[in-house]
C-alpha cells in the first residue's frame, strides 16, 4: 500500500511536456517535477491534480547543488502562480528503450520530493510502449509509481492515475510535426542561456 492514500489526475499539458522533454533528448535520460494541487476528501483520500510539468535536467541527473537550486526556484514559481500550486511529484524518462525501472538516483530525487509533499507521486515514461503510443495504438505510456509503507518506490495500479485528454497520442503527434520540442527548455538549458525559460509558459498554446 502507498504511504499516503491518493488518486492522481494528470492534465494533458503536463503529460505533453513530459513527453516532449523526452523527445527533445531521445538518447539521454531526462527528469523534472510535477506541479499541481492536493485536496483532502472526507474519506481521507488525497486528490492530487497535476496541471504542469517543469523540465529539469538531461545531462547529470543527480542529487547536486543544481538540483537543490532548481527545486527552490520551481517551488517559488509555483507559489507565485497561486491557487495552492505546489510541487506534487517527480517525472523521469530513461535513456534506454528497454529500461522500465527507476534508477537509484531517480529514487533518491523522488524521495526528496516526497519528503516535502507526502502525497507526491512519480511518473515514469514507459519506453517499451512508446512505439504503440506514437502509432496511436495505446495511450498508456506514462506509468504511476508510488512510495509504499516501507519507503520503496513501486509501480502502482493504473486505476489510480487518470490522464485528462481527449487523445493524448494524437495531440502529441501534432506537436511533433510542428517540432514543438525544439522550443521546450529545461533547467540545464537555462543554466547555459538564461534567456531560455524553464517554465515553458505558453509552449502548448495553439499556433
Amino acid at each position: 500500500m502507498p504511504s499516503t492514500e491518493a488518486a492522481y489526475t494528470l492534465q494533458e499539458n503536463a503529460a505533453l511536456k513530459i513527453l516532449l522533454h523526452a523527445a527533445k533528448y531521445p538518447s539521454a535520460a531526462v527528469n523534472g517535477v510535477l506541479l499541481g494541487t492536493v485536496a483532502q476528501s472526507e474519506s481521507d483520500l488525497s486528490a492530487v491534480t497535476i496541471v504542469d510539468a517543469v523540465p529539469l535536467f538531461h545531462t547529470f541527473l543527480s542529487l547536486s547543488p543544481m538540483l537543490e537550486t532548481a527545486l527552490v526556484q520551481v517551488a517559488s514559481y509555483a507559489k507565485q502562480q497561486g491557487f495552492g500550486l505546489q510541487v506534487v511529484g517527480y517525472y523521469h524518462a530513461n535513456a534506454s528503450l528497454l529500461d522500465k525501472d527507476l534508477s537509484p538516483t531517480a529514487r533518491k530525487i523522488a524521495d526528496k520530493v516526497h519528503q516535502r509533499q507526502p502525497a507526491s507521486c512519480t511518473i515514469l515514461v514507459d519506453n517499451t510502449k512508446l512505439q504503440e503510443f506514437c502509432h496511436q495504438e495505446s495511450e498508456e505510456v506514462l506509468q504511476l509509481w508510488l512510495q509504499d509503507s516501507s519507503g520503496t518506490w513501486k509501480p502502482s495500479s493504473s486505476d489510480l492515475l487518470t490522464v485528462k485528454s481527449e487523445g493524448l497520442s494524437m495531440r502529441y503527434q501534432q506537436l511533433q510535426a510542428q517540432h514543438t520540442y525544439r522550443r521546450l527548455f529545461d533547467f540545464d538549458d537555462h543554466l547555459n542561456d538564461i534567456a531560455k525559460d524553464w517554465s515553458n509558459d505558453g509552449l502548448l498554446n495553439e499556433p
